[in-house]
């Protein structure tokens, strides 16, 4: 499950800069009970900080095609969504993300 902050967070002058959601489960319908609780803690860093990058990493297997319909309803509150195993194996993926985190 998701806390009320985000996993991830890095932080520059005490405002968020990044905040990272990770969805390890493989749990398709337990995945769809997260997103809420997941779009909340990123709508709370964009409230500290409307410039903030919000990111969603989940795991291919539980992606469903109603998942992937909630999220894309909420683009605007989760700016990037990764998929874990791709940003393991896939070097430009990987480096993408680390773009985005400013690494």
């Amino acid at each position: 499950m998701f806390a009320d902050d985000p996993d991830i967070a890095i932080y520059r002058s005490d405002l968020p800069e990044v905040a990272i959601e990770v969805k390890g489960g493989i749990d398709q319908v337990g995945v769809l009970k997260c997103i809420g609780a997941t779009i909340k803690s990123l709508r709370r860093t964009q409230q500290e900080n409307p410039n903030s990058i919000t990111m969603l990493i989940v795991q291919d297997a539980s992606m469903t095609e109603r998942t992937r319909q909630d999220l894309s309803i909420n683009m605007d509150t989760a700016t990037l969504i990764f998929s874990a195993q791709t940003t393991i194996e896939d070097e430009e993926q990987r480096k993408q993300f680390f773009k985005a985190m400013g690494i």
